[in-house]
């Protein structure tokens, strides 16, 4: 939760029309997903320029979702002390395993470029 309160600890700037846009849809996402007949799982994938404000846009919204599990994984967190690929990826799942024992989680998956490596793409 620390990691997701220093993201918008600067607030959400809505510059553009988008950022209202993005954070509806995410909440009409979240009620879907807790509604007894909604889906199991959804994802949101929230692209920008450098410096935008999209680590913010992601961490309002799990904030918002109130879901028993949250977490934030950044290249920070994850790669600390992992040199191989190997370690970073055994961190990784090790999150997405402690989101599947919870009855609800929101995982925001930060700088996704760094943390999965950019020859991925």
């Amino acid at each position: 939760m620390e990691d997701l309160q220093l993201a918008i600890s600067g607030g959400i700037i809505h510059w553009h029309p988008e950022i209202a846009s993005t954070l509806s849809r995410a909440d009409e996402l979240i009620r879907q997903l807790q509604s007894p007949n909604g889906p199991t799982f959804s994802r949101l994938l929230i692209v920008g320029d450098r410096h935008a404000g999209k680590t913010a846009l992601a961490a309002q919204v799990a904030i918002n979702s109130q879901m028993p599990f949250v977490r934030m994984v950044t290249p920070r967190n994850v790669i600390s002390g992992c040199e191989k690929t190997k370690c970073k990826a055994e961190a990784l799942q090790a999150v997405i395993d402690d989101a599947y024992k919870s009855p609800a989680a929101c995982v925001v998956l930060d700088d996704l470029e760094s943390l999965i490596g950019e020859s991925w793409l």
